[in-house]
């Protein structure tokens, strides 16, 4: 089955637009982050952040190009590696985020996120995440991580 397509919006455009007059560069990343102040089970987060994505379609929001024009779609959730770094203190933790934010997205039909969780030495995690803004913005950012948190306790005191 083929996917529909659907014209960007005009937010969408603009950064398009962006994307294109910078290209090669991560102009158009934003990344965040989260820490869960408790032991924490891996599997259950895990679970919890790709119950997220399949249950929010601007994660899988993939571009095309049609004619030289710029179109989106929407994919079926495909379960997505996480991966998980263990690390010392808080400034690896940092660090870990300003090298993820460095990272290019491809933007024609790939996927426009990726999450990495950090387990710090008493066990508790921090979730970051690195998208494009063509799929989501700064505000919306904020409130992913709290719905992970709030899907991992769910799970977890199921």
């Amino acid at each position: 089955m083929e996917n529909k397509l659907y014209e960007l919006t005009n937010p969408q455009k603009s950064i398009w637009y962006t994307e294109n007059y910078f290209e090669n560069t991560n102009i158009n990343n934003i990344c965040t982050s989260g820490i869960i102040y408790e032991d924490i089970n891996i599997d259950t987060l895990k679970n919890a952040i790709h119950r997220l994505v399949q249950t929010n379609d601007s994660f899988r929001i993939k571009l095309s190009l049609q004619n030289n024009v710029p179109m989106q779609y929407i994919t079926d959730f495909e379960p997505f590696d996480i991966e998980t770094i263990y690390i010392n203190n808080i400034d690896d933790f940092h660090n870990i985020e300003q090298e993820m934010v460095k990272e290019k997205f491809n933007i024609i039909n790939s996927v426009l996120f990726k999450f990495k969780i950090a387990i710090f030495p008493d066990k508790s995690a921090g979730v970051i995440l690195n998208l494009h803004h063509i799929i989501a913005d700064s505000w919306s950012l904020g409130l992913t991580i709290q719905k992970i948190v709030q899907i991992y306790h769910s799970i977890k005191n199921r």
